[in-house]
């Protein structure tokens, strides 16, 4: 109420607590016009869904809010659990980007190289010119939204619009930032393809599977019993060694990777993340960063459940401390990053 009126704000807070208790008082002409309606719908709505735990304490009644919550988060999700891609208001985000970047214009600083400079205002306008280069390689913007949304941002729309000449389906359809990271680590990483999937599917490699198993001979004869068992023996040894460089690199690979996926976020990403009360599991992890980016970005049908992050934001909130050797300034910044949220 005090958002919207500083005045409404004292008006309520003028209410004798009595009055809010029930509507027999409505027809007191002393009152001002429609003071009953006011107080009473906003306390109805309120104690509607508390029903039960109105006698209770206010654990009791946060635990009912949550239980309600999750009762529909759990609707929500069935619902969608055999929809995906993009969302409808992602993909109106996209088409207003699309439609208002017409009049943008694009130039090349290094011939070949990938970087571009995308001016925002047409030759025509009277307003301060602001412009942005892209890195198309390393799809990048300054403006810090391609990274943080892992779709194209307007500027790199602009790009794909009047340089490649791209439709919008086209850009709908195969364009997003955590592929780009995950395609590269698997071409670029020693046994990249082993992380590449784990991040794909958002579960750590089963590095069980990967181990050798040593076979024995079925022979009758012992010369070739024994000859079979020293071949299969040395196909052993050279399986283990290649299984426990596999299992080293993917160990390894799994902090250049979160190092690869951290260094792509914007400071204000950087920030909201480092703010969770689970940020101690979401280092060096980065199924866990990936996970935790695509819940800020919103982007995605399975992953869109509003009231999942409402009861997060607000337990974040609710439990947001200074920690033992944290400065003032640090725990305010915080602090103020999870109140935002």
């Amino acid at each position: 109420m005090e958002q919207v009126s500083s005045k409404g704000r004292e008006y309520l807070k003028e209410m004798p607590k009595e009055q809010w208790q029930g509507t027999a008082w409505i027809e007191n002409p002393s009152l001002p016009p429609r003071f009953g309606i006011v107080t009473t719908n906003m306390s109805k709505s309120a104690n509607s869904m508390l029903e039960k735990e109105r006698n209770g304490s206010w654990l009791d009644c946060i635990d009912q809010i949550l239980s309600i919550m999750l009762e529909r988060i759990c609707a929500l999700r069935q619902k969608h659990r055999d929809r995906s891609g993009v969302v409808d208001e992602m993909r109106g985000i996209l088409e207003r980007r699309w439609n208002n970047c017409a009049d943008f214009q694009v130039w090349e600083l290094l011939e070949n190289g990938g970087i571009f400079r995308v001016c925002r205002n047409s030759r025509g306008s009277t307003e301060p010119e602001r412009s942005y280069v892209l890195n198309i390689r390393e799809q990048t913007c300054e403006c810090g939204k391609w990274q943080d949304h892992e779709v194209p941002c307007i500027d790199a729309i602009a790009y794909y619009k009047m340089i490649e000449k791209q439709t919008l389906q086209y850009i709908i359809d195969n364009h997003r930032t955590a592929d780009y990271v995950i395609n590269h680590i698997a071409k670029e990483f020693e046994y990249g393809l082993d992380i590449a999937s784990a991040l794909k599917e958002l579960q750590p490699a089963d590095k069980t599977s990967w181990e050798p198993k040593l076979k024995y001979s079925t022979a009758t004869d012992a010369d070739q019993k024994e000859a079979e068992n020293r071949q299969h023996t040395m196909m052993y040894q050279s399986q283990l060694n290649a299984y426990i460089k596999r299992s080293e690199m993917y160990t390894a690979n799994l902090v250049k990777a979160y190092a690869l996926l951290w260094e792509r976020c914007s400071q204000g990403l950087k920030n909201k993340i480092e703010s969770r009360r689970d940020y101690a599991k979401i280092m060096n992890d980065p199924i866990a960063l990936l996970k935790a980016i695509r819940e800020h970005a919103l982007n995605f049908q399975d992953d869109k459940f509003c009231m999942t992050i409402i009861i997060e934001a607000l337990l974040t909130l609710v439990h947001t401390k200074q920690k033992e050797g944290e400065s003032l300034q640090d725990y305010t910044r915080r602090f103020r990053i999870a109140l935002e949220i």
